[in-house]
């Protein structure tokens, strides 16, 4: 059955108590999903289509991205178990794009809302921008990283990643130079 997927699963999982009841809870309601919607609760009927039109089905009821994605990972996983240990063949399911495409706005970046002048106040407050960076107690970072922030547009994470070697220049300017990838 669909369910005993997870069986096969947790017979191999060393995972927490919370996960494995986790894991347990979405094949259940992916079983009666499939069994309500197309008659039967054998693992090896399930097409590609059933866990699309589960998706569906979650995104209908308002469920979020994150938790839907997390559900058919989930199956997935499980399906992916069962098919390493050769209770299933090769499988539809393991085809099965989760999660909704991310809604990307100028740049293939996430779209994001500017500042309001009064959440930039209270972020730049005169505190500690009125001393000089070297009478700073702590770290320096807490006055420099939301400057550069505000006048480059780099996230925090980026900023704190940057090496001395990353800011160059180009006819006199200054700038960040900047690559994406994971070890940069």
């Amino acid at each position: 059955t669909i369910e005993g997927l997870h069986g096969v699963w947790a017979a191999q999982e060393t995972g927490t108590r919370k996960t494995t009841d986790e894991f347990l809870s979405i094949i259940r309601g992916f079983q009666a999903f499939v069994v309500g919607q197309f008659r039967t609760d054998q693992a090896a009927n399930v097409k590609q289509a059933h866990v699309i039109a589960y998706r569906n089905h979650l995104i209908k009821e308002g469920f979020k991205d994150k938790t839907i994605t997390k559900k058919l990972s989930t199956i997935k996983t499980l399906f992916t178990t069962a098919i390493e240990e050769g209770m299933l063949g090769p499988s539809e399911v393991q085809s099965v794009k989760v999660g909704k495409p991310k809604k990307r706005g100028k740049g293939g970046t996430k779209a994001r809302l500017p500042f309001e002048m009064g959440e930039l106040e209270k972020i730049f407050s005169p505190a500690i921008y009125l001393k000089t960076p070297g009478a700073i107690k702590g770290s320096r970072t807490e006055y420099w990283a939301p400057l550069v922030s505000l006048f480059s547009g780099l996230r925090i994470e980026e900023i704190c990643q940057l090496r001395v070697s990353d800011i160059r220049e180009h006819l006199g300017q200054p700038f960040f130079f900047i690559i994406d990838g994971e070890d940069q």
